[in-house]
């Protein structure tokens, strides 16, 4: 219902943020397929110029990285491991065309989550530089 409702706002950034909600939560509660299901609209949404600076509105971190970060997160806990692992290519991309280096926050989750799919797919490049 609360999807319905930002889709008729027409309001790209409450209906990015709508689904950041349910694909955060959906993931920490177990929903893999509920947390893709929201996460891959957001990444479909996301344009770096106009919703980069939700990062500093809602949660103080970019959405675009996050979406993809949990999209990555729920496909390699559904199985999808090469899948998952090019989700978390994309946040770590995405985090550095942000300059995000000095926030630190994107890219810690973003190097994190690569590093954690990555150790259970093949060898990660943040891992491999450990």
């Amino acid at each position: 219902m609360v999807v319905v409702l930002a889709q008729k706002a027409d309001d790209p950034a409450m209906n990015i943020e709508t689904h950041h909600l349910f694909w955060s939560n959906s993931f920490f509660m177990g929903d893999y397929a509920g947390a893709r299901h929201h996460a891959e609209p957001g990444i479909g949404l996301y344009d770096r110029q106009r919703d980069h600076r939700l990062t500093y509105v809602y949660s103080g971190h970019d959405p675009g990285v996050c979406c993809r970060c949990f999209s990555g997160l729920a496909l390699w806990h559904q199985g999808e491991a090469d899948r998952a692992l090019a989700r978390s290519r994309e946040a770590l991309t995405l985090a550095a065309n942000l300059s995000l280096r000095a926030q630190g926050i994107v890219d810690a989750r973003a190097d994190s989550i690569d590093a954690a799919i990555g150790r259970f797919c093949t060898t990660s490049p943040i891992e491999s530089t450990w």
